[in-house]
């Protein structure tokens, strides 16, 4: 991995933490906290309070990797090059990516046992384990992902024809699902959503355009109609709505893109607006992005300075506005969808620059257009044309088009160094460790580990720490007593929290690793596959599938403080169980779905409601 300390205007470092996505939750942590007061809150806030005393004399340090800047300000976020693509053996030219985890999936247009192929890839979010899948494509361009499902479009040669593809994370059960049966070399975009692949056709140079919708098993391939000129990018459902954008004829002055939706039956198709003057914006193509009520999205041209704008409009087609037009200073041209971390928005412009005006950059501004940034310049070794991003809280994930070492693209990741809400998932996944200068040091664990009863584990092979600093570490179980100091080997019987902390010059840092037990090989399979939220976000009203056979499950909902707000409990006897949630009164916000299975521990997953 090549790491990179950049600037990053008033924001300090001193003290970061990267919080799970799948974290387990509370009463480990200090079992017996007043009521009032959520156990994991109460842990982590002791922690967080003897680091900052211990740590007072520290400062992080300006880091680089034989470049060359200015000098910068040495509270600085931390860009980082996860992995450089290098055709035909890793791919080249990556197009869109897919968190799940602590696993990264996406497309490459090149690579593979041809070169003009490309591939379908994973890799962990610090980098290591690069695999692509032992599969034959030609230009794949579309990927989305539904339960541990992955499903893609590919050509079946140079010109004509494309398929739908399915696949499963692990690599296995590929097949096609559907031939669209065009030969017109077209292009689709899909998205998975409660059993249901949505999709958009857009042809290369000339011909039709189409909305769709089939089975993800491939079944019911229906058309929903056309809804304009040159549709582009994934669609987004909300409620029975399908929302997107178009870009408007070839050479046109008077439609230069709309914004539509439609219903998920084809019917109720709406223009909720249509650009039609240059300085308002020209050719929408990124994915538009929801927060709360409204939509965020860009165009690639347009503005007052040609370089398209940034703008927000409701669901409902009101309070359409321009938060900001790009120059070539700010980046411009940005095709990759926004993301939200904390109350900022991301994006990547995928040309412009302070560097060279070709690169790209990466930007941030407030929900409302204000305190916009350009927050990172590419400059070429790092990557330059970024294309898509995924945020999982503070820590940004994206691709470039081309740059890196071998100018194939790159995939790298941004912490945000955003301040986020207090939520019930407490456990630090990654941690930058600040040190006198010139030394730095991360730590990072494994997401949740699954065993059979009885087996040992190494926890020492649970997390990994790379950087300069000389450092020592200790493992802890929490008992009857509190914690104990265990050994690096264990035998894990039932479901156990370890507790690691890692101590380098008078700092301690702390990180837990959850282990789920398995008394059967069927459990250990079914726990794997893990729980799905659709739709997500909602507005209250959602379901829970949980892979099953038969078994109780019970459940539990929690707000973002950790106080119980739903409970329940059901008897599944097929393979796949489908809990109908209705929270009517809850408040927005991140709410976090803890699943039993047969009285154990089994999954948790987040859903974020938006009324």
């Amino acid at each position: 991995m090549i790491k990179y300390k950049l600037p990053y205007q008033k924001y300090s470092t001193r003290h970061r933490k990267y919080q799970s996505e799948s974290d387990p939750v509370d009463e480990l942590f200090w079992p017996s906290a007043p009521s009032h007061c959520p156990t994991a809150k109460c842990f982590s806030n002791l922690i967080i309070i003897v680091l900052l005393v211990a740590c007072a004399q520290t400062r992080a340090s300006a880091h680089f990797s034989d470049m060359a800047y200015p000098d910068l300000d040495p509270d600085s976020a931390v860009f980082e090059v996860l992995f450089e693509f290098n055709q035909p053996e890793n791919g080249g030219h990556p197009v869109q990516l897919i968190k799940k985890g602590n696993i990264l999936y996406g497309l490459t247009i090149y690579g593979g046992s041809i070169a003009i192929n490309g591939i379908l890839y994973q890799i962990y979010t610090d980098g290591t384990g690069f695999k692509k899948f032992d599969l034959s494509f030609m230009n794949p361009h579309s990927l989305t992902m539904s339960d541990s499902i992955l499903y893609g479009i590919s050509n079946s040669d140079y010109v004509t024809d494309s398929y739908l593809f399915r696949v499963n994370a692990k690599g296995s059960g590929y097949k096609k699902l559907h031939t669209f049966g065009d030969t017109e070399s077209s292009r689709y975009d899909i998205m998975a959503a409660e059993g249901t692949i949505y999709g958009i056709k857009y042809p290369r140079i000339s011909g039709s355009s189409y909305l769709f919708k089939i089975k993800e098993d491939g079944q019911d391939f229906t058309t929903l109609g056309t809804v304009g000129e040159v549709p582009h990018g994934k669609l987004l459902l909300i409620d029975d709505f399908l929302y997107g954008t178009t870009t408007g004829p070839p050479g046109s002055s008077t439609d230069l893109g709309t914004v539509f939706k439609i219903k998920t039956d084809g019917t109720g198709f709406k223009k909720i607006h249509q650009f039609t003057n240059a300085e308002t914006g020209d050719a929408p193509f990124a994915p538009l992005t929801l927060v709360g009520s409204t939509l965020y999205g860009t165009t690639t041209s347009g503005g007052i300075y040609n370089g398209g704008v940034l703008f927000r409009i409701k669901t409902d087609g009101t309070d359409f506005g321009i938060l900001h037009h790009f120059s070539v200073q700010d980046g411009y041209d940005v095709r990759s969808k926004l993301v939200l971390s904390g109350n900022s928005l991301y994006g990547a412009a995928y040309k412009g620059g302070i560097y060279n005006g070709s690169f790209g950059t990466l930007f941030k501004c407030k929900l409302d257009g204000s305190e916009f940034q350009n927050i990172y310049n590419f400059i070429g070794k790092d990557g330059t044309n970024p294309v898509d991003l995924v945020v999982a809280r503070d820590t940004i994930f994206g691709i470039t088009d081309k740059g890196g070492s071998n100018d194939d693209g790159v995939i790298f990741r941004y912490l945000t160094n955003e301040k986020l809400a207090d939520d019930i998932d407490r456990r630090i996944r990654v941690v930058m460790v600040p040190i006198m200068l010139p030394d730095t040091l991360s730590l990072e664990t494994r997401n949740d580990v699954l065993i059979k009863s009885g087996q040992f584990i190494d926890l020492d092979t649970c997390f990994t720490v790379s950087g300069n600093a000389q450092y020592s570490h200790s493992w802890y179980i929490m008992n009857e007593t509190g914690l104990s100091e265990c050994s690096r080997i264990s035998q894990v019987s039932e479901n156990s929290m370890f507790y690691l902390f890692v101590t380098t010059r008078g700092c301690t840092y702390s990180d837990s690793l959850w282990v789920s037990v398995f008394t059967n090989d069927k459990e250990f399979e079914l726990g794997k596959q893990g729980v799905s939220v659709t739709p997500n976000p909602n507005q209250g009203q959602f379901k829970v599938k949980i892979p099953s056979g038969p078994a109780n499950f019970s459940y539990q909902i929690f707000n973002s403080i950790g106080i119980l707000i739903a409970e329940g409990n059901t008897y599944c006897q097929d393979c796949q169980c489908v809990l109908e949630i209705h929270l009517q009164e809850v408040a927005s916000g991140v709410y976090t779905i803890v699943i039993h299975r047969n009285g154990i521990f089994m999954d948790r997953q987040k859903t974020v409601i938006s009324k």
